[in-house]
C-alpha cells in the first residue's frame, strides 16, 4: 500500500514551498518493506504503533495539503512517526538514539525530525476511534474489532518467558528453616541449665 502510494506521489512534481525536514536529496536504496521488516527486528514495536503510525500520514496529510508521502520522504517519516507512536502509546520505549541508529539516521537528525513531526501533526497524537476501521482493512486479523490492536499486547517470546518466570517466582523460593539461636539465647539457655530453671526442672518443682 505505502509503496503504491509512493509510486503515485513521485509522478508529482515537487514544489519548493513543499519541502520539508522529511525530505532528503536522493530516495534510499532500500525499499519501504525491508526498511519496516528491519525497524521491527531490531526494535520491539508494539502492533499499536504501526497503526497509530499510519493514522499519523492521515492526520499530518490532512493538515498539510502540500506534503506527499513519497520516495523521498516515507523512510524518514516512518522511523519519526514509530518513535513518536511509541512514546505516546507505551510506558517503556527505546531511546532516540537507538531509534536513529536501526532507522539509518544520525542522532541530531531524528530530533529534528521529531520537533518537526510534532509542530506538523499540532501536537494532536491521540487518535480517535472513528479513524481507526480505514486502516484495519490492512490487518484483517483486526477487521472486525478495530479497536481490539491498541489493547492486546504483542505476542514475544522473551515477554512469554518472562511472564512464566514470574509465574513460577513463588513456587521457587526456599522452603523456611530453622534458625539458629542467637548468642542471647544460648546464654540464657546455660543460665536456666545452670540455675535448674530448665523446663524439666520448673515441671519437676511444681509436681
Amino acid at each position: 500500500m505505502l509503496e503504491r502510494l509512493m509510486a503515485h506521489n513521485d509522478r508529482i512534481a515537487l514544489l519548493p514551498q513543499a519541502l520539508t525536514r522529511f525530505h532528503s536529496r536522493s530516495a534510499p536504496s532500500i525499499s519501504v518493506g525491508d526498511y519496516l521488516r528491519r525497524i521491527t527486528r531490531f526494535i520491539n514495536v508494539e502492533r499499536s504503533c504501526l497503526l497509530v503510525s499510519l493514522c499519523y500520514i492521515d492526520a499530518i496529510c490532512a493538515r498539510h495539503p502540500l506534503f506527499t508521502l513519497s520516495s523521498l520522504t516515507c523512510h524518514r517519516f516512518l522511523i519519526t512517526a514509530i518513535a513518536v507512536a511509541s512514546k505516546c502509546l507505551c510506558d517503556s520505549f527505546c531511546t532516540n538514539a537507538l531509534y536513529a541508529r536501526v532507522g539509518g539516521i544520525s542522532l541530531t537528525e531524528l530530533n529534528i525530525l521529531e520537533r518537526e513531526f510534532l509542530h506538523m501533526i499540532d501536537w494532536r497524537l491521540m487518535v480517535s476511534p472513528p479513524s481507526l476501521p480505514r486502516w484495519t482493512l490492512i490487518h484483517p486479523v483486526h477487521a472486525r474489532d478495530p479497536l481490539r490492536v491498541l489493547h492486546q499486547p504483542r505476542q514475544d517470546k522473551r515477554f512469554r518467558h518472562i511472564r512464566h518466570r514470574r509465574r513460577r517466582l513463588p513456587h521457587a523460593c526456599p522452603a523456611p528453616q530453622a534458625t539458629r539461636p542467637t548468642p542471647r539465647n544460648r546464654t540464657a539457655s546455660h543460665h536456666r541449665a545452670k540455675y535448674g530453671l530448665c523446663g524439666s526442672s520448673e515441671r519437676r518443682g511444681v509436681e
